[in-house]
């Protein structure tokens, strides 16, 4: 296996950590009580705030972010039927690495059980999923058993014994905690995943740059339908419209972050406002460079600018 774009793997790593380095602080739970110190949290009721503080959830996520771009395109034993190729996704690839015996010792020191190493991998394959800005806009199955029951489960209790409706409350808090927590920490991956749109606009620039010779050259491999040429400002506006900016402001208004999450959103905007004012220049100029001998020789199929 090797990684498709490490440099990319890393920065969607640093900046999930950036995120969830915003959180507010909480010091207790929905009930009141004062949050444990101890590695694994307990399986009581807990606010959003205290469920993204899992540790073992925070690992799934800084896992996800480093190899979402894993690939491998060598011969396995996992390819398709009828002699055609397969490609494991990124996370078959890394849960494969992970269960070789020689990382037995790391599984045992992160895993009490082989109920949290399952959790692990429910939780991987969900944030991977949210890196994929294909699939920004689906709504993830929040029935997972990595976060038990959905919050619009509804829990039945016997009205005559007050122990059993106390948990039915306790129950339906902790799933309505977990669902919340999920979706924010959904959002964290596809912000992160998509990091270069919520910074500087020279450091939104210089990774677009890098995305378009990249969309060209599968493009050329026949590996891509569309010649990003003629449609990569039209397709940074639908992003920054239909997933970026979106996604910007629910982080803002889901109200777990500190304020400095609000530079996000705003950079976002203002990347959009000038690419939509010097985008075509600008793309125009990366064909004039490739014409000249650049990155790529791209006139054949490129128009001229």
């Amino acid at each position: 296996p090797e990684f498709a774009d490490f440099r990319d793997s890393i920065n969607v790593v640093n900046s999930t950590a950036k995120l969830m380095s915003t959180l507010k602080p909480s010091t207790s739970d929905d009930h009141g009580r004062k949050l444990s110190s101890k590695i694994h949290p307990s399986p009581l009721g807990t606010s959003p705030i205290a469920t993204l503080s899992d540790p073992l959830l925070r690992l799934s996520m800084f896992f996800a972010g480093l190899i979402h771009k894993l690939t491998d395109r060598s011969p396995s034993p996992h390819n398709g039927v009828d002699g055609q190729e397969k490609l494991m996704s990124p996370e078959d690839l890394a849960f494969d690495l992970l269960m070789d015996p020689g990382y037995g010792s790391l599984r045992n020191f992160i895993f009490r059980d082989r109920e949290e190493l399952l959790r692990f991998q429910d939780l991987v394959r969900v944030f991977v999923k949210a890196t994929r800005m294909d699939d920004s806009t689906e709504v993830i199955d929040r029935s997972s058993p990595a976060w038990g029951s959905n919050d619009g489960q509804k829990f039945r209790s016997d009205s005559s014994d007050s122990g059993n409706e106390e948990k039915s409350v306790m129950e339906a808090s902790q799933a309505k905690s977990k669902a919340q927590a999920q979706h924010i920490a959904e959002l964290v991956m596809q912000a992160s995943s998509a990091h270069h749109y919520f910074q500087h606009w020279s450091l939104y620039l210089e990774r677009s740059r890098m995305i378009f010779w990249d969309e060209y050259s599968a493009f050329e491999n026949d590996e891509l339908d569309y010649n990003p040429c003629t449609s990569f400002c039209d397709k940074q506006l639908m992003a920054f419209d239909q997933v970026i900016i979106p996604i910007g402001r629910t982080i803002r208004a889901c109200g777990v972050f500190e304020i400095s999450c609000q530079e996000w959103l705003e950079f976002a905007l203002s990347n959009r406002l000038e690419w939509e004012e010097r985008g075509t220049e600008i793309v125009s100029g990366w064909i004039s460079e490739a014409s000249l001998g650049g990155e790529a020789s791209v006139h054949h199929t490129c128009p001229e600018p």
